[in-house]
């Protein structure tokens, strides 16, 4: 319970940060929203997930759940609003509903950035994935499309998507907003590639220095490199000219997405699939132009070949 809290805002956020939540939960990108999905929705929904699975019976399809607990939340807020100013004082945060004032005290401090809008579609993540987002002639998504068919080709297993691009339709994004996005790619890869979903799936943001540096990590673990040996992580970050065929690395393809680049780092795990104990690590470092929108991510899972 706080103080007091604006009806207008109370509303707006709440349908805001449940929309987000669910496109987070949802990991799949399928129609419904499963129990196991529910699980990894914020504290203050899970209460009204059930009470609308229970109202609805059986399957909740995720697009329904966010439509009708945002009218919800509005025809609620509103009628505990009895002096009509606008504003829901600590009296009248009372006569909320028992599934509604946990949600007064999650939002408090809140602002719609702290829980990212979605960037890109499910339909939209997949495009850049598979490198269908940028056209052929476009210069970055050929060189993309040139790289990830390079390290596919050196992987045993070379069906696996290692470098990826695209374009957002507003490059000014949040720091969170691109992690957000670069968890959904990671998810979203790994189901594609091998139907699996992700272990202890986190983001965060910084240097697209530090953030390249991971890159290289990854794809080396994706490719079995000692990654302890710098060389290795230079070969990968550098590319090469042996045997007369250009190798395109890492930094050729961020440098052709421009400079000052903003940056977000995914990782995860899955158990190992060969019989052995333990997590296999999962990483997907990503790059973005603000200026043009543009996307480049660079994926490798460990355990590949």
């Amino acid at each position: 319970m706080v103080a007091k809290v604006q009806v207008s805002q109370f509303i707006g956020k709440s349908a805001a940060i449940a929309k987000n939540a669910v496109h987070q939960a949802n990991v799949d990108g399928n129609a419904n929203l499963t129990k196991a999905e529910a699980l990894k929705l914020p504290v203050a929904l899970r209460d009204n997930f059930a009470n609308y699975q229970k109202a609805h019976g059986g399957t909740v399809k995720a697009e329904d759940f966010i439509k009708t607990y945002g009218a919800y939340v509005a025809a609620v807020a509103k009628r505990a609003d009895t002096n009509g100013d606008g504003v829901l004082s600590a009296t009248e945060q009372k006569k909320l509903p028992r599934d509604l004032s946990d949600e007064v005290g999650a939002l408090s401090g809140l602002t719609i950035v702290d829980t990212p809008r979605e960037l890109l579609s499910h339909d939209q993540r997949l495009d850049v994935i598979y490198n269908r987002a940028l056209p052929d002639g476009s210069t970055l998504g050929d060189l993309v499309r040139t790289l990830d068919q390079q390290l596919a080709d050196g992987n045993i297993m070379s069906g696996v998507v290692t470098a990826i691009s695209g374009k957002l339709p507003n490059g000014k994004v949040t720091p969170a907003e691109l992690e957000a996005l670069a968890r959904s790619l990671l998810a979203d890869t790994l189901q594609e590639t091998e139907g699996e979903k992700p272990r202890n799936l986190k983001a965060s943001s910084g240097s697209a220095t530090a953030a390249l540096q991971q890159g290289a990590e990854f794809i080396a673990i994706g490719n079995a490199f000692d990654t302890t040996n710098p060389d290795n992580l230079k070969g990968v970050l550098n590319g090469s000219d042996d045997g007369g065929e250009h190798m395109v690395g890492l930094k050729e393809a961020t440098k052709a997405l421009g400079k000052d680049l903003k940056a977000a780092v995914a990782t995860a795990s899955v158990p190992d699939g060969n019989g052995f104990p333990g997590n296999n690590k999962i990483g997907l470092a990503l790059f973005l132009n603000e200026k043009s929108g543009e996307v480049v991510g660079f994926y490798g899972r460990e355990g590949h070949t």
